[in-house]
This record gives C-alpha cells, sequence and structure tokens, in this order.
C-alpha cells in the first residue's frame, strides 16, 4: 500500500513521511485515515503510540459499520446495524499489529496472526473503506 492511497479526515498538526510506507504524526484531536479498496488486496499496519488510543473501522452506511479500537489489554468490538448496537471485548493478541483484507465481497480484520472479524456485505465486492481511527491528543508511528 501506498501512502499517497490514503486520505484524511480531521489532519492531524504535525505529519512526517519517514518512507513510502511509514510515516509519524502528532495530532491535538481525533483523527482518521482512509484507505479505499478497489480490488481484493491485504494491508498490514503497525500502529506504535503510549498516547493515542487507536483502531480500525468500516462504513457500510450512514447506520451501519464495525470498528475495533484497542483499549488497555484487549480490543473493544462495536458492530452497528440498523440503529442496533453491539460491543465485545476480544483478547488483543499483538497490541501493534494489525491487518485487513478485502477477498471478493469480504473484509478480515486481524490482529497479530490471528482472524478478528470476517465480514461479508454484497457493497464489498465493488469498493470498501477501512478507516485507521487515533483518539485523543498525542504523537503515533504508523507503518504498512
Amino acid at each position: 500500500m501506498k501512502l499517497k492511497k490514503l486520505q484524511w479526515i480531521r489532519k492531524p498538526e504535525k505529519i512526517k513521511i519517514t518512507s513510502s510506507h511509514s510515516m509519524s504524526i502528532t495530532t491535538e484531536h481525533d483523527s482518521a485515515l482512509v484507505y479505499t479498496f478497489d480490488e481484493d488486496e491485504k494491508v498490514n499496519v503497525t500502529i506504535k503510540s503510549n498516547e493515542l488510543s487507536y483502531g480500525l473501522g468500516v462504513i457500510f452506511n450512514q447506520d451501519q459499520g464495525m470498528m475495533l479500537i484497542k483499549k488497555d489489554n484487549f480490543l473493544e468490538k462495536t458492530t452497528t446495524f440498523m440503529g442496533i448496537k453491539e460491543v465485545v471485548k476480544l483478547n488483543l493478541v499483538d497490541e501493534n499489529q494489525f491487518s485487513f483484507e478485502k477477498c471478493d465481497d469480504e473484509i478480515v480484520f486481524s490482529n497479530g496472526k490471528y482472524e478478528i472479524v470476517r465480514l461479508k456485505f454484497k457493497s464489498i465486492k465493488e469498493s470498501v473503506s477501512i478507516c485507521i481511527l487515533l483518539f485523543g491528543k498525542g504523537s503515533a508511528n504508523i507503518s504498512f
């Protein structure tokens, strides 16, 4: 994955590109980095921060989506569908290493080597956007 394919929502105040596959950021507010899959692909992400909460998310429609957020020593999975919200705590395997993979009409989220969730949704086949979510104030290093 190339950094030029990414788009910011609420861009951090400071972004330093450290290579074609990594960056360091400093922010004073919540931010999201969006990547859109147009074809089948797997992306590995490493996020390192002692100050920010972080995770991954996907939005299908206005009230349908899912987030995986690192909280202490676990992942909090929040799924929203037509106004119904489900929150589940999952064991955190690796606090820095995540991946997401688009395969036909499915998107797969993994933590370390372990699959956390597999979502199947018709619209994924054509295109799906994944967000790297950053919450709070502080710095982080992100690599792909």
